[in-house]
């Protein structure tokens, strides 16, 4: 399928992101609108050729005819060598999924055919490193439109006890916190890939906060890994 996309226009992408390339997260896909051929605020995670992860909650109300899956490119506008939009075959929402809570904030989505761009490498044990890069196109600010290009950022990953504190309330079951001095995750950054050194340890929820020093939260990867091989 030809990426053939309404450009969103640019914004510095995740609050006091810096520019980005496809190459600083290949794996790295943007959900679409088939409707509307524009962004759905919302990235995701290719882990095979057919098949990619994002947050539940992007996925609660879509119909699988009406959604894309662009990969290969840092360009919302599809361009780029790479680039490629797929339309899905299937919808699998995590059972335990609460959209209140947003416990257990993972779905994964089988691609009709196959994308080109590679897969990310998922972690193979529950640690994480201290040191996480996100990549996306979600918004500089508040009230600011998502990015045209792919931008990143360098964030720490904190005790989830931190979080609790910043919300006033327990982070859901599968989450991780994780904050930076220069950055924010912001709207539109929901699926965005917290990795190191090439593997991809979660994905933002992206609660649009969009401050500096304020404290994100987002969906580990390892204790879905079992759902995900059964469906994968």
């Amino acid at each position: 399928m030809t990426a053939v996309l309404a450009s969103p226009g640019d914004a510095a992408a995740i609050t006091g992101g810096q520019p980005a390339t496809i190459q600083d997260a290949p794996y790295e896909v943007a959900l679409i609108d088939l409707i509307t051929h524009g962004f759905s605020d919302c990235a995701g995670v290719l882990i095979s050729p057919t098949a990619a992860i994002f947050p539940a909650h992007c996925m609660a109300d879509k119909d699988v005819t009406s959604i894309g899956i662009l990969s290969g490119t840092a360009d919302l506008a599809g361009a780029g060598p790479g680039a490629m939009l797929s339309g899905a075959s299937s919808i699998a929402i995590n059972p335990g999924f609460d959209p209140g809570s947003l416990k257990n904030d993972i779905a994964l989505v089988k691609l009709r055919g196959s994308a080109s761009a590679p897969s990310a490498k998922l972690p193979v044990d529950p640690s994480i490193p201290e040191s996480l890069v996100m990549t996306g196109w979600g918004a500089g600010g508040i009230g600011e439109p998502v990015s045209e290009s792919l931008k990143k950022a360098d964030f720490l990953l904190l005790p989830n006890l931190t979080c609790d504190l910043e919300l006033g309330k327990s982070l859901p079951a599968g989450a991780l916190c994780f904050s930076s001095v220069t950055a924010a995750n912001c709207d539109g950054d929901s699926g965005d890939p917290l990795s190191n050194s090439g593997t991809v340890y979660g994905f933002s929820i992206g609660v649009g906060f969009c401050e500096k020093g304020r404290d994100g939260f987002g969906t580990k990867i390892f204790p879905y890994l079992d759902w995900i091989k059964s469906l994968a």
